[in-house]
């Protein structure tokens, strides 16, 4: 006959193996949360910078529409914004307009007459204007308010 060993000899080795068990398996669940809080995060951060990114975009082509469409009926499309500039050829530095603008804008302005090789230079007739090149700046936030992200973009357009 066998005989059971008496509870007094027992000395909880199970119990313990277990315990520790229990708090690797919690250890590993934190670390998995903060991996997925984090992906979590990354994941809107991408989302409002895409979002800002396709509204400055939008407003991009919009601009580029406006200046197409007045080309289109002959006619030479300056963004002059008096309150902005005196002269077409100002130098403009857009890191510093975005830092400063609170609202999603634009600004444009008609490079081809501010270089030495443009036509007013070097005195070409005036109906002989083939450089019609603009610069477009425009930009836009992820959404109207609490704004995470700002994007400027920049391009240049030859109607």
């Amino acid at each position: 006959m066998t005989r059971i060993p008496s509870r007094n000899r027992q000395q909880g080795a199970v119990l313990f193996v277990a315990l520790m068990m229990l708090v690797l398996l919690t250890l590993l669940g934190l670390a998995s949360m903060q991996v997925t809080t984090l992906q979590e995060r990354m994941a809107g951060n991408y989302r409002n910078l895409n979002l800002a990114f396709q509204r400055s975009e939008s407003r991009v082509r919009q601009q580029e529409s406006a200046i197409k469409q007045t080309t289109d009926q002959g006619v030479v499309y300056f963004d002059a914004d008096p309150a902005r500039f005196d002269d077409n050829c100002i130098q403009f530095d857009p890191d510093q307009w975005a830092q400063t603008t609170a609202t999603p804008t634009q600004f444009t302005k008609r490079v081809d007459k501010c270089f030495n090789w443009s036509s007013r230079k070097w005195g070409s007739k005036v109906n002989e204007e083939t450089g019609n090149i603009y610069q477009v700046q425009a930009t836009d936030f992820d959404r109207a308010v609490n704004q995470s992200s700002i994007v400027v973009i920049e391009t240049f357009y030859i109607p």
